[in-house]
């Protein structure tokens, strides 16, 4: 009976993305080649904090070319994302988490940033004649597809129907797709999913906006599982593992995982900020992991504990 809080989500606000919580960008480690910060670095200015969100003590790990990251998602399952067709080009900088590979196509350098909860690419496109298009290749853990979700996020898991409840079982997420010019305003992306792991971001940048534009796949690992009915898809339940649990109860109130969208009525499970009181907390460290239980209509949140199952 002291196992549960109810949230009404109307304090929080829902989101209309499936965006894992605050995401801060990890570094690589390595010594400055330079001094001297470069012009890609700069650009980066123009999204507030995305020049110092970089944590150095991230596990990401960047790949040789500086072009992609790796990121063990849950023990035992890695998930590598990497920029293909690129020019071979040599680390130019690396700092604070950060590595910067220059000139990787047509006016555009490309920027890898690791992030506390995964990692990002971001790439600084300098003038139009910059190529409009971007692939990567996503190595995901065995049994793990790339599931689009409808706000542009891509899930990666696993999706399965047993009778009339839909489950999704998401070991990590690459979030919507966005862009942004050098005076601030969002130029159209879009990401295309194609067979083999392959993702082609499209960027709808032209002489008429402000260059250089920023623009990024971001990865977070994720441990939840979401169901929903097929008659009742307002009422979703979310399992957090024990990883991500022990993320929210250290994090408390300052993490927000995205969760997946509701199909059948359209709408946007909003990011739930998490309700951790002290028994949610003393309750995880006996081995319990959170559930969360809301509902799309009357936005209550009802956060309890639970084990066994996808409490791993």
């Amino acid at each position: 009976m002291f196992r549960r809080s109810k949230l009404r989500l109307s304090h929080v606000g829902l989101l209309t993305a499936t965006t894992v919580a605050i995401m801060t960008i990890g570094p690589v480690g390595a010594a400055s080649a330079s001094d001297q910060t470069p012009s890609a670095i700069q650009a980066l200015a123009v999204v507030p904090g995305l020049q110092t969100a970089s944590d150095p003590s991230s596990p990401a790990h960047v790949v040789d070319s500086a072009q992609g990251f790796s990121v063990e998602s849950t023990p035992g399952k890695n998930t590598t994302v990497q920029r293909v067709n690129a020019r071979h080009s040599a680390v130019t900088h690396t700092k604070d988490g950060q590595a910067v590979a220059d000139n990787t196509s047509t006016d555009t350098d490309t920027v890898v940033q690791k992030l506390p909860t995964g990692a990002r690419i971001i790439e600084v496109i300098r003038s139009s004649d910059a190529p409009t298009d971007f692939t990567y290749k996503v190595d995901v853990p065995a049994g793990a597809k790339l599931l689009p979700q409808t706000d542009g996020s891509i899930l990666i898991g696993t999706q399965s129907q047993t009778g009339g409840v839909v489950t999704i079982n998401a070991d990590g997420m690459i979030g919507a797709p966005w862009a942004v010019d050098a005076k601030g305003k969002p130029v159209r992306a879009s990401y295309k999913v194609s067979s083999g792991g392959v993702i082609t971001m499209h960027v709808e940048h032209s002489k008429s906006v402000a260059y250089p534009v920023v623009a990024d796949p971001t990865y977070s690992w994720n441990g939840f599982q979401v169901s929903w009915g097929t008659w009742t898809p307002w009422r979703v339940t979310v399992q957090l593992n024990k990883a991500r649990s022990d993320d929210a109860q250290d994090v408390g109130a300052g993490i927000c995982i995205g969760v997946a969208f509701v199909p059948g009525v359209g709408a946007i499970l909003a990011a739930i900020c998490g309700v951790h009181n002290l028994i949610i907390r003393a309750a995880y460290r006996y081995g319990w992991c959170e559930v969360w239980h809301v509902d799309l209509f009357t936005h209550d949140m009802d956060v309890s504990v639970y084990r066994g199952g996808f409490c791993t």
